[in-house]
């Protein structure tokens, strides 16, 4: 792998600066905290793989 390409993030995933990553994670956060009121199980994706 040449130095051009060993930051490279995979295509799909953005990086963010700390300020806008803990407004974005606090969203989140809030997001997960409503819908647990609401009485909704969020859970995280398939442990499958997708081919």
């Amino acid at each position: 792998m040449s130095n051009e390409n060993r930051w490279l993030l995979p295509e799909g995933i953005d990086e963010l600066l700390p300020e806008r990553a803990g407004r974005l994670e606090a969203l989140r956060r809030s997001l997960l905290d409503h819908c647990e009121t609401l009485g909704i199980s969020v859970r995280g994706p398939s442990a499958r793989r997708i081919h």
